[in-house]
């Protein structure tokens, strides 16, 4: 559920169970959210390897836009059951 383009309650549904690493812009409250340290435990969601980047001289001269604080928490989950956050 939204409220003037904040997220004010989300209900997820975990079809395999497991970690599941969740992100949001605004801080959220909820039965068995941790907040998350260090890598996802879960396999589905680590990061890709890659080689180094590419890199534009070009790029330097664009303007950085501030992002706002993202937090993040990981819910071991099972499958089948459901789990409500809301904002805190």
């Amino acid at each position: 559920i939204w409220s003037q383009g904040t997220l004010q309650q989300a209900t997820v549904r975990s079809r395999l169970g497991g970690i599941l690493r969740l992100r949001s812009f605004v801080p959220l409250k909820g039965k068995g959210l941790k907040v998350a340290q260090g890598d996802c435990r879960n396999p589905l969601l680590m990061p890709a390897d890659i080689k180094a980047p590419l890199h534009s001289d070009e790029l330097s001269s664009l303007p950085t836009i501030p992002l706002p604080p993202v937090y993040e928490y990981d819910i071991d989950t099972r499958a089948g059951e459901t789990y409500s956050f809301t904002k805190q």
